[in-house]
């Protein structure tokens, strides 16, 4: 192919900025990056459930303060005086506003929306079968946790019914 009159063919600009101009390259680069956000965001959820009774009661926190994608985690949520027969469940997940902020302060603050359900009277922790129920060593500290949540966990696995982990009580 012979290049047209002045030495240049028909990809190259002007002033050696090669094939793509800069307002090109600055449309890519905002497009490549707003895919990279929309594919690799999801609205993250997680749901425990204790098998216990749902009394109607809801303890929320829209804005839970975490930190570093979640490696710092939020506070506790205060549960004692709201809900005095326990947990029936406990839902964290990620809302849209939630994964915003995170994007927007590239992951340093990572807030999550945190709902936990109160248990009904009489759906207290006697109701589990003392087969199935297993109890944290509360010598044995964060460790002695793990380990009763790995046995409840191979217990259900094993015959596809619930166990109940029994945690020390920390004060």
């Amino acid at each position: 192919m012979v290049p047209p009159a002045g030495g240049r063919n028909h990809l190259q600009q002007k002033k050696g900025r090669g094939f793509m101009g800069r307002s090109t390259l600055r449309t890519c680069t905002g497009m490549a990056i707003a895919a990279v956000v929309l594919l690799t965001g999801g609205c993250y959820h997680a749901v425990v459930d204790s098998g216990k009774a749902q009394s109607g009661t809801i303890v929320e926190d829209k804005w839970a303060d975490a930190f570093l994608d979640g490696l710092v985690p939020p506070n506790p949520v205060e549960t004692v005086q709201r809900c005095p027969n326990g947990i029936a469940r406990v839902e964290t997940r990620q809302s849209f506003l939630n994964l915003l902020a995170t994007g927007l302060t590239a992951g340093i603050y990572s807030p999550m929306h945190i709902r936990v359900y109160c248990a009904a009277p009489g759906s207290d922790d006697g109701a589990a079968d003392p087969a199935r129920t297993v109890h944290a060593d509360p010598a044995a500290g964060e460790a002695g946790v793990r380990a009763a949540v790995d046995r409840a966990a191979l217990l259900s696995q094993r015959d596809g019914l619930p166990s109940f982990v029994v945690l020390p009580s920390v004060r």
